[in-house]
């Protein structure tokens, strides 16, 4: 690391949880400023999978209020792209079945979006 890849980080959110008998939550949230390409293009695993699961819950959230088949499926391949890369293939093989089933019938039931969305939002292990 020369002197041009140096990292500085700047505190932009402190938060502390207090509440009477527990002891004080404290988190920081920081922006780290670099020179360096390699340094700025790294991805923090964490902040990609939440990243990924958000967009996972944007699209199954859609899904009931879509009644245009071309949207449903471009929301199901939204959902099995992101859980692919999230590593959630339980989610990923359903919504691969449920684009499947739409472009077989043209439709999907309603018990199977609300399937979908249920299992979406189940937290733990994403493999169980």
């Amino acid at each position: 690391m020369n002197v041009h890849d140096t990292i500085s980080e700047q505190e932009v959110l402190k938060l502390q949880i207090q509440s009477s008998g527990i002891t004080p939550i404290a988190a920081k949230v920081a922006i780290a400023h670099t020179q360096s390409y390699k340094a700025a293009q790294q991805v923090n695993r964490e902040v990609e999978r939440d990243r990924l699961g958000w967009d996972i819950n944007l699209n199954s959230s859609e899904l009931p209020r879509s009644l245009d088949p071309n949207r449903t499926g471009e929301l199901l391949t939204n959902i099995q792209v992101a859980a692919y890369k999230s590593g959630r293939t339980d989610i990923m093989q359903q919504a691969a079945q449920q684009l499947q089933t739409l472009q077989q019938s043209g439709q999907l039931t309603p018990g199977q979006v609300t399937g979908l969305l249920r299992d979406t939002r189940k937290t733990g292990n994403p493999n169980s």
